[in-house]
């Protein structure tokens, strides 16, 4: 028997031996992570901002103000009917959100460019994206109340609507800023969904 054959057959032992061992071994680790973390409870969702009390007019010609954010929890954006790339491919995203999520969230879109986004236009735009009535609103108005709650949710100012934040903002039913989440993020989805539930359990 030549020494090649007899050190096969030893790494084919050792092979064994620490299958045998290790593998239980790193199941039972495994076990024991998974159970610390769900002994572990989850912390609230830190507030990063408030919304200060705002007036604007939504899409279907109503208004729409802090007090209508109540007894829900939203997804906001910011957006303008216009933009040729972001937004489209953002609301995209929320249309998916708003189809996964059904109840358990409201959406708010806010035009930085309110001057050209009038009511009527945020109505053909709304219908692009299958908004459903009392569920995804379409907002404008005032150029200073935009800038306002850009500045609350700490994005830059209305001025150039190029500069709009690209990121979703979750605001909780007292209009408080809870987190934000990228649009293109592949699990977008899964995680507002855990957030969501989170801050209606946690507060």
């Amino acid at each position: 028997m030549t020494f090649e054959k007899i050190s096969f057959k030893k790494r084919h032992v050792y092979f064994i031996i620490f299958n045998l061992i290790a593998l239980p071994a790193l199941f039972f680790l495994s076990r024991q992570v998974i159970a610390l973390r769900e002994k572990t409870p989850e912390k609230p969702l830190t507030v990063y901002g408030t919304l200060r009390p705002f007036e604007l007019t939504s899409h279907t010609g109503k208004r729409f103000g802090l007090e209508h954010m109540k007894n829900r929890v939203w997804v906001a954006n910011f957006m303008f009917s216009h933009c040729p790339n972001e937004c489209p491919a953002m609301n995209f995203k929320i249309g998916l959100l708003q189809e996964s999520l059904g109840k358990e969230a409201g959406f708010l879109s806010f035009s930085v460019d309110p001057e050209k986004d009038t009511p009527a236009v945020l109505q053909d735009y709304a219908k692009r994206f299958n908004a459903k009535e009392d569920v995804w609103f379409f907002l404008t108005g005032p150029k200073t109340v935009i800038s306002r709650i850009l500045e609350d949710c700490h994005f830059a100012d209305a001025e150039d609507p190029l500069l709009h934040g690209l990121r979703l903002v979750l605001l909780d039913d007292k209009g408080q800023v809870r987190g934000y989440h990228d649009y293109s993020d592949p699990f977008l989805i899964k995680n507002l969904t855990h957030a969501i539930q989170l801050l209606k359990e946690k507060g």
